[in-house]
């Protein structure tokens, strides 16, 4: 006799950790090969397409099927805290603290840089799993499909 055990619910948290982890990983791996340089727009667009698609391959090899509407919003919005306390380190190390050694901080460049960097990460987030992300998980579907 078989028992039947209900599905036990995706721990969504758990794989938002791959952003943080590949980003660290990404920068590393840079400023070994290149000190000096960032990721930038387009490096953090690829990034987040490459972790968005590699969340979409583990979520639907374990559950077999698309995020709930509830889990999609869900990992959006992990992934983009974990973007956003990583870009705000940043900025802190990069900005406000050679101007706090210099004795000043320009509040005007700041109260720019931080809505710009929260609006294009949510962005490019939001777009990585709408299209990379379910477009994986579509892929990953339809190769492991049964023939009915």
């Amino acid at each position: 006799m078989t028992e039947s055990h209900p599905e036990r619910p995706a721990f969504i948290f758990g794989y938002s950790l791959i952003l943080p982890a590949a980003w660290i990983s990404i920068c590393t791996v840079l400023y070994l090969i290149a000190p000096g340089q960032r990721l930038g727009t387009v490096g953090s667009s690829l990034m987040f397409m490459g972790v968005a698609s590699l969340i979409g391959w583990l979520f639907a090899k374990r559950h077999h099927r698309q995020f709930t509407e509830k889990e999609y919003w869900r990992i959006i919005l992990y992934c983009l805290l974990w973007a956003l306390s990583l870009e705000y380190f940043v900025i802190f190390a990069v900005i406000v603290l050679p101007q706090l050694e210099a004795g000043q901080v320009d509040i005007k460049l700041l109260s720019i840089v931080i809505p710009i960097t929260t609006v294009l990460d949510a962005a490019l987030i939001w777009l990585a799993f709408r299209q990379a992300g379910r477009r994986t998980i579509d892929y990953y579907l339809s190769r492991t499909a049964t023939p009915t």
